[in-house]
């Protein structure tokens, strides 16, 4: 076979070596591995449910293979380490495989890349597991935890308490990600958001109006055999089944569609941007946000497109050749400084700033970053995001819009920066964003005039939207 691998196990092993040994992103590392390897159907789906549930299931694999292990996992040599977590979760969290497949497929991964003291080894490894199978699988069923759980709350650097320990066993997240959620949510709502991490997300498109309506591409997608239903909020949406194959799919070829989450298309709907506007979205790469919002505006106007990195910068340009959006422009362009990059005294109508951000609202997409995070990451993101705002909102013309979104779940990043900004801008004031939202919404926007979307509650990705609205000249 392609590459010399004979399998989709072993497919899912070497992507899984190069996130583990050389921090190589998941996604990335598996779409270039299924590209090369062209696998079956059943194949790809395999390796994909097993890239993606080891990096979810990560810290409960480990604790499940050190209970039946002489030695822990990060004694283990990478490849034993990876082709264990495997088998650990094909046992675990995959009853359509017997646990005497999951098992010799194991040992014959660790018989390819080992030799024959680590193949005895995780040999008695799987069979420890396998005969503990149901024992281990009721003590990582989620815990019954009272609401009073024990958790610091509020406290930088607080100790970490045994209900966090726990429920970062079950859940398989960082602790101090579990704490973090705890605090933001309550523990009831951490632990549904936790829980919605580990499920596989929607596969939501966008319908491209510039070229087809929603029911006509809902049309073209079932000559494709692709069933699709409308998504729940937004009116471009339609929801696909996971996993199907988007990318060679004609209807994404000709660019009737594009891949956006519906957290991510409500953005561009809170912006509200009308045909024959001056538009910048300052933070524009790939292009998901900028091409919608031409899309709404009917292809009739300008938009500026900015990125700190010029490479990227070419993703929007390749979307927009896709779409046939042909008012983007792009702009290299560090938006902390967007007033000098645009030219002195340039007004705009609408700004948009879906800032960079720790991506906390996002990890059921890519969980291997859970990871990758750290605590301080807010505090230093929070910094940037505010910069950005601050240029932005000197662009603007009086009574101009600027809409503020994060792909992330903390006040560090979201309402404090609001408030901060605020402060320092005292010509703004958060605008009503409910008008422009889907009425289904507009209960859950906060009394200060954000809204939060939440995986487990609303079923897509975690943002943060809040819409401002510039009502004198200062600034």
């Amino acid at each position: 076979m392609a590459l010399g691998l004979s399998s989709a196990r072993d497919v899912a092993l070497n992507v899984l070596q190069r996130v583990d040994v050389h921090g190589a992103y998941a996604d990335i590392s598996l779409d270039s591995f299924l590209t090369r390897f062209s696998p079956s159907p059943p194949d790809r789906a395999l390796a994909t449910e097993l890239v993606y549930g080891v990096c979810r299931r990560r810290n409960s694999l480990d604790w499940a293979v050190e209970s039946v292990s002489s030695r822990p996992v990060s004694k283990m040599t990478p490849w034993v380490r990876n082709a264990l977590r495997m088998g650990a979760y094909q046992l675990l969290y995959l009853d359509r495989i017997p646990a005497a497949v999951a098992t010799s497929e194991t040992v014959d991964l660790v018989k390819k890349y080992g030799h024959a003291g680590t193949v005895k080894f995780a040999n008695a490894v799987m069979r420890a597991l396998a005969s503990r199978v149901r024992q281990l699988r009721a003590e990582l069923t989620p815990a019954t935890v009272a609401e009073d759980a024990t958790v610091a709350t509020g406290v930088a650097g607080a100790p970490i308490t045994p209900d966090v320990r726990r429920l970062s066993l079950v859940y398989s997240h960082p602790e101090w990600l579990v704490q973090h959620f705890i605090e933001e949510l309550g523990m009831a709502g951490a632990m549904a958001f936790m829980e919605s991490d580990n499920s596989v997300p929607p596969l939501a498109v966008r319908a491209n109006t510039l070229r087809i309506t929603v029911d006509g591409l809902r049309a073209r997608l079932a000559t494709e055999g692709i069933d699709a239903e409308p998504c729940r909020y937004a009116p471009d949406g339609l929801v696909i089944a996971p996993g199907a194959p988007y990318a060679v799919l004609s209807a994404h070829r000709d660019g009737l569609m594009q891949a956006q989450d519906e957290g991510s298309m409500l953005v561009a709907y809170a912006l509200e941007p009308r045909p024959g506007e001056f538009v910048v979205d300052a933070c524009a790469a790939p292009g998901g946000k900028t091409t919608h919002v031409a899309q709404l505006m009917r292809n009739r106007g300008r938009i500026v497109a900015c990125d700190i990195h010029l490479q990227r910068l070419g993703l929007v340009r390749e979307l927009c050749d896709r779409l046939g959006v042909t008012i983007v422009e792009e702009l290299a362009c560090d938006s902390r400084d967007l007033g000098s990059c645009l030219g002195g005294g340039t007004e705009v109508d609408r700004v948009l700033v879906d800032a960079p951000c720790t991506g906390l609202g996002t990890l059921r997409r890519r969980p291997d970053a859970r990871w990758r995070k750290e605590a301080r990451d807010a505090t230093r993101m929070a910094e940037l995001q505010l910069g950005i705002l601050l240029s932005a909102a000197r662009c603007l013309r009086r009574s101009g819009v600027l809409v503020y979104s994060t792909c992330t779940i903390g006040r560090t990043e979201n309402q404090d920066v609001i408030e901060e900004f605020l402060k320092r801008e005292p010509q703004f004031v958060v605008d009503d964003v409910r008008p422009a939202l889907p009425a289904a919404l507009r209960g859950d926007v906060s009394p200060r005039g954000w809204l939060q979307l939440l995986p487990h509650r609303h079923g897509t990705d975690g943002f943060f939207i809040c819409r401002l609205r510039k009502v004198s000249a200062g600034g």
